[in-house]
């Protein structure tokens, strides 16, 4: 009984963290969309990279698609669907 309900503590406190790192990378992604010395960097693509994300969103001008921006970095962050 006590083994479960140290189980079910570190899961909600994993699951805390997990969705904090999300909207954590959420927020940096979208603050530093426009910001032109980061886009200029030149970022590896064989692994999960803040920077190639920023490089990837899609615009419209100024506007950045927070849609598919959620949608990404849900499926990577916490490797499942939204």
């Amino acid at each position: 009984m006590i083994d479960k309900k140290i189980s079910i503590k570190n899961l909600l406190e994993a699951t805390f963290t997990l969705r904090q790192l999300f909207y954590g990378s959420f927020d940096f992604l979208l603050h530093s969309a426009n910001d032109e010395n980061l886009l200029k960097q030149d970022y590896p693509q064989d692994s999960f990279n803040v920077g190639q994300y920023r490089k990837e969103l899609k615009k419209d001008g100024l506007k950045v698609d927070t849609y598919d921006l959620w949608h990404k970095l849900t499926k990577v962050i916490t490797l499942g669907d939204a």
